[in-house]
């Protein structure tokens, strides 16, 4: 009888514990793969008015589950979170920078479409407590070969 109860202590109570957990867990889904190379695009008519064309830039997404690490064309690194197919960064501002809409805090929102070919980001920057400084809008597409290999939609 002892070793009966010794038994269901060391074996039933880990697997009733176990089958508990995948019960609950089994409405979950993994999040999006958004890692990769993005292009940027530029908005609509974000060239006219005289202002000078940009090289295109590379926006750089590494991701650990629903957190993300962004740079763009290597620049400093931003963090942000992934829920559902929402990008939400927030960068706090620059204390020691001289000022302007460089070093000012932002918020950038984006919203992805992997249903696209190919994948597409859709994303807006606003300036948090920067008077004088804009909201951007501007779009960006995977690079062809970015996607992990074996990642699916």
């Amino acid at each position: 009888m002892k070793s009966l109860l010794l038994y269901l202590a060391l074996v039933g109570i880990p697997v009733a514990a176990l089958l508990g957990i995948l019960r609950e867990g089994r409405g979950l889904d993994a999040p999006h793969d958004v890692a990769g190379e993005w292009r940027v695009e530029a908005p609509p008519g974000a060239g006219a008015g005289g202002q000078a064309e940009r090289a295109p830039r590379t926006l750089r997404i590494s991701q650990s589950g629903v957190y993300l690490t962004a740079s763009v064309d290597g620049g400093g690194e931003l963090r942000g979170r992934l829920r559902g197919d929402t990008l939400r960064v927030v960068r706090p501002a620059d204390e020691d920078a001289r000022g302007g809409c460089a070093s000012a805090g932002f918020l950038l929102y984006g919203i992805f479409d992997l249903a696209a070919e190919p994948d597409r980001l859709t994303a807006g920057v606003v300036p948090e407590n920067a008077p004088g400084c804009h909201p951007a809008a501007f779009t960006a597409v995977r690079e062809r070969g970015s996607r992990r290999p074996g990642a699916g939609r």
